[in-house]
């Protein structure tokens, strides 16, 4: 499984814990859970926007509904940041085919998908797509308290990351663009090269349990050639003619960078932000390559890179 792990600045040889272990750490550390929710709707959801000129509030007087695809790379690009900020959030799992879940939005009809509902002042802020989701977020104090309280965990101000490290570093946003254009290009492809395969990438509305029998049978049915097809556009448009090992070769770029890193740092554990503490660079690659977990496409890929594995 991919993991990443944290810390900051400043290439030490101290061990990193990886990304899971610190999002588990952040959820006892709250008392917050991932809920996937499906179908469910928050009792104080309004349709009123949320303000910045409200009454400042807690990461307990909110929480994110988000709509999503299980497999969708940008959706679990926004689940990586939502995970590693350790921020309430429910997951509302879109049939693919109605898209029924999402009839509440009549100009916006894709995924991800995002309403922050704020219970204190029974305001609603709806973001669309994953980087206005997360640069939405990262406007929002409670949010910044959080990431910032994360950081400066056992360390003094002067070594703490900073938001504008995170999120504007230039090489943060090199990566968010890498995953944006190059990497969640080739993942449907590599999912769905036939459509068998793509049946197989939708095995994952099994779990869903607010979709029916019907709905499974039909998401997995109709869905799969749809996606086949979808795939099938990509590659023309992109001219993918192999599409494993066009994913291989855009994948050696964070491999080469990560490489790199840890030929200056004794700890296997480095990331992209060149320190000990992944940016939102690290997150968006790892959130998107998180969407092909436990299929043959990530099985192979972490056989053949090892430093993937690890990271």
């Amino acid at each position: 499984m991919l993991l990443l792990g944290v810390t900051h600045v400043g290439r030490s040889a101290l061990s990193v814990p990886s990304l899971k272990q610190v999002i588990s750490a952040s959820g006892r550390a709250t008392g917050k859970q991932h809920v996937v929710a499906n179908n469910t709707r928050l009792a104080f959801s309004s349709p009123r926007s949320l303000s910045t000129t409200t009454a400042p509030t807690t990461s307990a007087d909110n929480v994110v509904e988000l709509y999503q695809y299980q497999i969708c790379p940008f959706c679990n690009k926004t689940k990586a940041f939502l995970d590693y900020a350790g921020l309430p959030y429910k997951s509302v799992e879109v049939n693919p085919l109605t898209k029924k879940e999402l009839g509440w939005s009549k100009d916006y009809r894709k995924v991800p998908l995002a309403k922050v509902l704020n219970s204190a002042n029974d305001t609603e802020l709806v973001l669309k797509g994953s980087d206005e989701i997360v640069d939405g977020l990262l406007e929002q104090d409670w949010v910044v308290k959080s990431l910032e309280s994360k950081w400066s965990k056992g360390k003094d101000h002067s070594s703490m990351m900073t938001i504008e490290q995170f999120a504007q570093d230039e090489s943060a946003r090199k990566w968010i663009e890498y995953t944006n254009n190059e990497l969640s290009v080739l993942l449907y492809p590599n999912l769905c090269p036939s459509i068998s395969a793509s049946y197989q990438a939708f095995a994952y509305v099994n779990s869903v349990d607010a979709f029916t029998a019907w709905q499974k049978f039909s998401i997995k049915s109709v869905g799969s050639i749809a996606m086949y097809l979808a795939a099938s556009r990509v590659k023309k448009k992109h001219n993918i003619v192999n599409e494993r090992e066009a994913l291989e070769k855009v994948l050696q770029k964070p491999v080469k960078e990560l490489e790199n890193g840890s030929q200056h740092q004794a700890s296997n554990h480095q990331f992209l932000s060149g320190g000990s503490e992944p940016h939102l660079g690290d997150l968006a690659v790892f959130g998107a390559l998180r969407g092909i977990q436990g299929t043959d496409v990530q099985a192979s890929i972490l056989k053949a890179q090892p430093v993937l594995a690890a990271w």
